[in-house]
């Protein structure tokens, strides 16, 4: 079987987002499963990935020259102006595509390009917040749609009255699970929006707790000028430039905070951590008490700071009771619907449903 997984976004290592990480493991659990899988995406204009793919597509000729670095093939292009759609039209041509799935940015509009190809479709939406999906949502025999979470299908439901069934993202345990010395409280990706301010205050009050908190996305100038600022003068905070590898974060961690005030679709970072037997103390925002499920606590995102810190101090100090998180945690991944295996066969009985209306499929 072929499969085509589709983004206007750059991939990695060009972006590391939720959404690209979550494309990359896909690709690797189909390819466990004997799939012939391949990722067609944008590209950014910035280092070695970069200037490699323009010189093979100026000596080439080919809009989207591949490469294998990841394990799998990728093709890398400009994303802008339908650049997407041409570049599958020309792929699909040579590589007979069983499944397209479409994820990223403008998934709506990049869906309404690629259904002229009669080729069963998933469109797996990520991201409620993506200002690029907007539009009428094609209805077609080919075509279906999955969420990660039952609060986008929520909103995709009330935005196009299209119901999607779920699938969360894919996690590949053996990339994030450790053994941890349970020596830190972590916080992942300090942007305002993501509670930023709510984890300083936590850390001033609770001197005896040390807290990492770790840079993710690029943060500007300005502002990590101002963060620094104020994490100098909060002696039990360590601050963390961005890794590729989160599995030496989570080898220090004992408890994940993700205070998010902004509504997240799920929160992979989430399941990274409670691979390894790390509770979650999350905001109850967007599809996140779906992540975090029986493996931590959920909070109002708006409840007073002592309530967050009130249940800090419960998983600090009480271990009979972390204990009992961090076998939740720990079971979260293992079996059952987040389970590699359960989620690929998630995809394939999607293909099945649709398979029969593709000629020749």
């Amino acid at each position: 079987m072929n499969v085509l997984i589709v983004t206007n976004n750059p991939h990695l290592p060009q972006q590391y987002g939720g959404s690209e990480v979550s494309i990359n493991d896909l690709a690797l659990e189909f390819k466990d499963f004997g799939v012939d899988v391949r990722v067609l995406c944008g590209l950014n204009n910035k280092g070695l990935v970069y200037y490699r793919n323009r010189f093979l597509a100026r000596i080439t000729g080919n809009a989207f020259p591949a490469d294998s670095r990841l394990g799998y093939i990728s093709y890398r292009g400009w994303s802008a102006a339908g650049a997407i759609s041409k570049g599958v039209a020309n792929l699909i041509k040579k590589y007979k595509a069983d499944l397209i799935i479409v994820q990223g940015a403008g998934v709506i509009k990049l869906a309404r390009e690629l259904v002229v190809f009669n080729v069963p479709i998933i469109v797996s939406i990520v991201d409620v917040e993506d200002p690029n999906i907007n539009g009428d949502a094609p209805v077609a025999d080919n075509i279906v749609y999955r969420a990660n979470s039952s609060f986008t299908a929520g909103r995709v439901f009330k935005k196009y009255g299209i119901t999607c069934k779920v699938i969360p993202p894919l996690i590949r345990l053996n990339k994030y699970l450790t053994k941890t010395v349970e020596k830190y409280v972590t916080f992942v990706n300090p942007h305002p929006y993501k509670g930023c301010d709510l984890v300083l205050d936590l850390a001033r009050r609770n001197a005896h707790i040390p807290f990492i908190i770790q840079e993710a996305w690029p943060l500007t100038a300005d502002y990590k000028n101002r963060l620094m600022s104020v994490i100098s003068g909060i002696p039990n905070i360590q601050y963390r430039e961005p890794v590729v590898d989160m599995k030496s974060l989570y080898a220090v961690t004992k408890i994940l905070l993700v205070p998010s005030q902004y509504e997240e679709a799920w929160g992979r970072v989430v399941n990274e951590a409670q691979i390894s037997g790390i509770p979650v103390i999350a905001s109850n925002r967007g599809g996140l008490p779906e992540a975090v499920g029986d493996g931590g606590l959920v909070i109002e995102y708006d409840a007073p700071v002592e309530i967050w810190s009130e249940a800090l101090n419960s998983f600090w100090s009480d271990q009979e009771l972390y204990r009992d998180y961090s076998t939740k945690a720990s079971n979260r991944l293992k079996s059952g619907e987040l389970s590699g295996e359960f989620l690929v066969k998630s995809y394939l009985s999607a293909y099945e449903s649709i398979r029969s209306c593709c000629s020749g499929k």
